[in-house]
């Protein structure tokens, strides 16, 4: 397990009520999980220290359920996370 952050790009002054846990599979591939305790939905930037992880800068986002591939600039992947639910993000090398 690995700390990870999760920054709101909301502009308002809120926090992003939200937490993360994290799996590494292999050398190359790891599961982020961000849960949302917020009463609307948000998009988050998940930025995963790719370091402990095994994973390189450059690392590939991807939406686990759909599969889709996710934005990542500056070591940090995008996603809309749902009010009251939550997200499964792959990360691969």
């Amino acid at each position: 397990m690995s700390f990870q952050s999760v920054r709101s790009d909301a502009s308002r002054l809120n926090r992003v009520a939200a937490s993360t846990a994290v799996s590494r599979h292999g050398r190359r591939h790891a599961i982020v999980a961000v849960s949302s305790f917020n009463k609307e939905d948000r998009t988050v930037s998940v930025a995963p220290d790719a370091k402990p992880l095994g994973l390189a800068a450059g690392f590939k986002a991807f939406d686990l359920e759909t599969g889709k591939p996710l934005a990542v600039e500056g070591g940090a992947g995008r996603v809309k996370l749902p009010r009251l639910d939550y997200v499964m993000i792959e990360l691969r090398k």
